[in-house]
């Protein structure tokens, strides 16, 4: 299949005529925007294309390709784009830090409903699989690219993976196009470039079809890995813990242990929390049986893991830090910023606490000790780290309600009165 007939069968496909094409002005993605411009040219005048180039400053010659790749969309009639990105290692290899600044960069400037196109090719997915096989990767890493996915404001879109590198070799030299070589590819301390020059030839000599039955393998991985997906959500809507955003540990530990990992990390994936190691993920399952564990936690980046009866909390590590011992005055009407700056306490009609009872300004306080609260707290099962996050809602010295968790019975509202709810809210736009 050449490289127009598959552009032309896969541009169809797409929910957007609005292509952003990152452009580098080596081999493949020149190849990409030319062929694009054909059929935009040929076939959808409707197309609309923009390039960018990525200046990483990594290479001496960096603005001298910056300066070619502009020539060549200045020939081409084809918007152009660039940016210098500023990116440090922490701790990842420099393929993996230029990567992540690429497309953190390019989620920047693309446009609403636009498509972000990539060059890569079927030899590309065949070493990303080789990459993630000695990674020790499962089907969610064999998957290796996906040929469209969401990201940033639109999609990004790989139209060229089912076309393998000779293929695009063929289309540049009967173009005659003219294109970078970085050097920097030809150095084979980098993962990829040692499987592409020392590792690929050899396999593609025994197997000459290895690129397109391990892009067949990625794609069979894909369509696993949706699948366990699909079932995994599913199987988590019924082990939903008594507080939002919780699972239940006890139906969860009687899943199998197989599945009790799977679940957890569909979860944390779901909630977009970082996985954390497979020690730690197996701490936090051995803990699903432990007693008197109100005090354990299980840290990893900026997350944590914490128990309370039958739930199981994961967040970030501000949602269990207190709130500062602050008093406040209340209308009971505006909303009121509280001092962690995410959550707002506000009063909604028809609620359980008499309006009647509620007038006159209120008094907000935090981190009050007392028997009478604890007692409060124990009976309706908030966690430790809550009860000093609660706002305590006072009228004339009297405690009123505890947020949104309990009304004193002295202020409830009576059969014909109106009454009000305090609710909280999140401040996060």
């Amino acid at each position: 299949m050449t490289v127009l007939h598959t552009l032309n069968t896969f541009l169809p496909t797409l929910a957007s005529t609005q292509l952003l094409i990152a452009y580098s002005g080596g081999l493949d993605s020149h190849v990409l925007l030319h062929a694009l411009k054909h059929i935009q040219q040929r076939h959808m005048p409707l197309l609309k294309l923009r390039a960018i180039y990525l200046n990483h400053g990594l290479n001496p010659q960096a603005d001298f390709w910056q300066a070619h790749a502009e020539q060549i969309c200045l020939a081409l009639q084809i918007p152009f784009l660039t940016g210098r990105l500023d990116f440090s290692y922490k701790g990842e290899s420099i393929e993996a830090s230029a990567r992540n600044a690429r497309y953190a960069y390019l989620a920047t400037q693309l446009l609403p409903n636009e498509i972000l196109c990539t060059a890569h090719h079927q030899d590309d997915q065949l070493e990303t699989v080789l990459l993630q096989l000695l990674r020790g990767a499962g089907p969610k890493g064999l998957a290796a690219m996906p040929p469209i996915q969401p990201f940033a404001q639109g999609f990004h879109a790989r139209p060229l993976l089912t076309v393998d590198r000779d293929m695009i070799l063929n289309y540049a030299t009967s173009a005659q196009l003219q294109w970078i070589d970085d050097d920097s590819n030809a150095e084979v301390k980098f993962d990829r470039n040692f499987l592409r020059h020392d590792i690929v030839p050899v396999l593609k000599k025994r197997w000459p079809q290895a690129a397109r039955t391990l892009s067949r393998s990625a794609a069979h991985c894909a369509s696993s890995q949706e699948l366990l997906e699909e079932y995994l959500h599913a199987e988590l809507t019924t082990l939903a813990g008594h507080f939002p955003e919780t699972l239940s540990r006890r139906q969860l530990a009687q899943c199998s242990e197989i599945k009790q990992s799977y679940l957890l990390r569909a979860w944390l994936v779901q909630k977009k929390i970082p996985l954390p190691s497979t020690v730690q993920l197996t701490q936090i399952l051995t803990l699903l049986h432990a007693q008197n564990d109100a005090e354990t936690r299980i840290t990893w980046q900026q997350y944590q893991a914490r128990f309370y009866r039958d739930d199981l909390f994961i967040a970030h590590q501000d949602f269990f830090k207190p709130q500062p011992s602050q008093v406040f005055s209340w209308d009971g009407k505006t909303p009121l910023a509280l001092p962690s700056g995410t959550l707002m306490l506000e009063a909604s009609a028809s609620g359980p606490i008499s309006n009647h009872k509620l007038s006159g300004t209120l008094t907000v306080r935090f981190r009050e000790n007392n028997q009478k609260l604890k007692k409060i707290f124990q009976e309706n099962g908030i966690p430790a780290w809550q009860r000093w996050q609660l706002p305590l809602i006072y009228a004339d010295g009297k405690l009123v309600a505890i947020a949104d968790c309990w009304v004193d019975p002295a202020f409830r509202v009576l059969p014909g009165e109106s009454g009000s709810r305090i609710c909280l809210i999140s401040n996060i736009k």
